[in-house]
């Protein structure tokens, strides 16, 4: 009897241990703190502005003595290094999954807080763990949009040339050629500035060629397989073979193009049949008053991965109240009516919700059941820091027949190597 009666006095202490430990952590959150929260994110337009207002407001009512200042830019990224390695950070912040690796000593794991607010299960399958891939069993950071990309054509020139959606590689390369021969449409619209339209169908092409499970060795910097190398040179060589053929117009005044202005500027003069982008573009495109359809990349993996998302200033490791805090915002992100806001303002959330009954344009209604069934896939100038520019530089001096697909792999890889190198 007596040992039953200690057993039971263990558990009540146990018990009332843990209850006084809840409480504790609980009664050190200051809900009434008065005091700025910085948050430097990519919401620069104005729609998301809004909506991140929006979001501040809803705070409030738990918050009331906190003021959100959103400091979006669109160069976001470079403010970001500049002010974290000064030691004047930003509470919150949005990464990608390559910023997010590049800042990990600035970033607080938060694997606590989406284990209680149950984020894992409240996402898209395989949204959380996208930004996290590189930190196994350990998060520090939470996305509340995709960033899909899809093939944006011009409806009369389909029609009028009769041409079906391709749903292969070998039919869009077809449809192509048939515009080509047969009209005086320009087939394929690219912005050379910076040519991200033509990385990303790039990108396309070596996921589905090479096989996903070696793109992602090689992305994630484990190894470098032969069919990934052999995957980009082919991309390569097909860069240039349709700018031989003509696809992308005059390779020197493309090469002029601006991302930001050749949807009104190229595409809108209607004598573009498609061009590849992504769905933040969707109202670029109704704009130009051109009757306009989706359809994906023909290939099982489309460049299509998570947004930004959400990361925590490492100086807040201790702090219960600004973790309390950090977990609330990002919370608002998963409230049913903030992610209709985005929705309905033509974004994709990777927040699990209903869109019955939401309001969206039939441009945005196509997007999204076209692209619906194509898997996440990966935009690969992430794989490493700077690979964004040198592929911008390697591509335009593929098309203008200054690298073979060789010499562009190899100036390539070398920018890979080094980056992986000064990881290490």
């Amino acid at each position: 009897m007596g040992k039953r009666v200690l057993a039971l006095v263990f558990v009540l202490a146990l018990l009332t241990g843990t209850f006084s430990s809840a409480l504790a952590a609980e009664t050190e959150i200051d809900y009434n703190i008065s005091r700025e929260v910085r948050v430097l994110g990519h919401l620069a337009d104005d729609a998301r502005r809004e909506i991140f207002a929006n979001v501040a407001a809803k705070l409030k009512e738990k918050w009331p003595n906190i003021e959100l200042v959103d400091d979006s830019a669109n160069d976001h990224g470079i403010k970001l290094r500049l002010e974290l390695s000064s030691g004047s950070g930003p509470e919150i912040f949005s990464v990608d999954d390559l910023l997010q690796q590049e800042l990990l000593p600035y970033i607080s794991e938060i694997s606590d807080i989406v284990e209680e607010r149950n984020f894992v299960e409240r996402s898209l399958e395989g949204a959380l763990s996208f930004n996290n891939q590189r930190t196994p069993g350990q998060y520090y950071s939470v996305p509340f949009t995709m960033s899909p990309c899809a093939f944006f054509y011009n409806k009369a020139i389909f029609e009028e040339l009769e041409l079906s959606i391709p749903t292969t590689f070998e039919e869009l390369e077809a449809v192509m050629a048939k515009i080509k021969a047969e009209s005086d449409y320009l087939p394929l619209a690219n912005a050379g500035l910076s040519n991200r339209q033509i990385l990303w169908l790039l990108y396309c092409y070596v996921m589905n060629t090479a096989g996903i499970e070696d793109v992602r060795a090689w992305y994630f910097q484990q190894s470098t397989p032969e069919t990934v190398k052999n995957a980009w040179i082919e991309a390569f060589a097909l860069l240039k073979r349709w700018c031989d053929a003509g696809y992308l117009g005059d390779v020197e005044t493309v090469l002029g193009i601006d991302h930001l202005v050749y949807i009104a500027n190229v595409y809108g003069k209607g004598n573009v049949a498609m061009t590849y982008d992504g769905d933040w573009r969707i109202a670029d495109f109704e704009a130009t008053g051109i009757e306009t359809g989706v359809f994906p990349y023909p290939g099982e993996y489309g460049t299509n991965a998570v947004d930004f998302s959400w990361a925590l200033n490492k100086d807040f490791d201790n702090d219960p109240t600004m973790r309390a805090f950090f977990a609330d915002f990002v919370d608002a992100f998963f409230d049913p009516e903030i992610v209709a806001q985005f929705y309905e303002a033509g974004y994709t959330p990777s927040v699990k919700f209903d869109s019955e009954g939401l309001t969206v344009s039939p441009l945005r209604e196509e997007f999204m059941a076209n692209t619906a069934d194509q898997k996440v896939g990966y935009f690969l100038d992430n794989a490493a820091p700077g690979m964004f520019d040198v592929l911008t530089k390697t591509s335009q001096q593929v098309m203008l027949g200054e690298l073979t697909p060789e010499q562009a792999w190899e100036q390539m890889n070398d920018r890979y190597e080094q980056a992986v190198s000064e990881a290490q």
